[in-house]
């Protein structure tokens, strides 16, 4: 099984990232900022499942919403339908996408998006909104909310 983590160098992403490592039979592609565009472009084009982790959520403007959260999975989406691919697709998102705040609208179309790529595709969509994301350096395992669907797509 083929699996593609945006966010790969975050928080979740890398904890998600060391956990795939060691199950058998997972390549992991890992794709964050500063990595070249081409292991993108893999990753798509293989990937059976796709953790969209990727997000921002302290930029320096408050366009940067936008762009990392909503238009970057609007251009995931984009980049899926011309390549006539349907991994699962599983988006990483926030209860403030609930909030009428930048970060929060941006989210919520992220959310919108990846809605209408699963019906564009006859696929369910997996959302997964983290309500807290512990940033301790104890943490040496995944969200708790993703273990359930790692172990399902990928056993030990």
């Amino acid at each position: 099984m083929i699996i593609l983590v945006t966010g790969s160098a975050g928080f979740v992403g890398k904890h998600l990232m060391e956990v795939l490592g060691r199950r058998p039979g997972v390549e992991a592609i890992g794709y964050d900022l500063g990595t070249p565009d081409s292991v993108l472009e893999q990753g798509l084009r293989k990937a059976d499942v796709i953790f969209h982790l990727a997000g921002v959520n302290r930029p320096q403007n408050v366009e940067a919403f936008k762009q990392g959260n909503a238009d970057f999975t609007q251009t995931l989406c984009a980049k899926l339908l011309a390549l006539r691919r349907t991994p699962l697709f599983v988006l990483s998102s926030s209860i403030q996408a609930e909030l009428n705040n930048p970060y929060g609208i941006s989210k919520r179309q992220a959310e919108k998006t990846v809605e209408d790529y699963a019906q564009a595709v006859g696929k369910q969509k997996a959302e997964n909104r983290n309500q807290k994301v512990e940033t301790g350096s104890q943490m040496s395992e995944v969200s708790p909310d993703l273990r359930p669907l790692i172990s399902d797509l990928c056993p030990h």
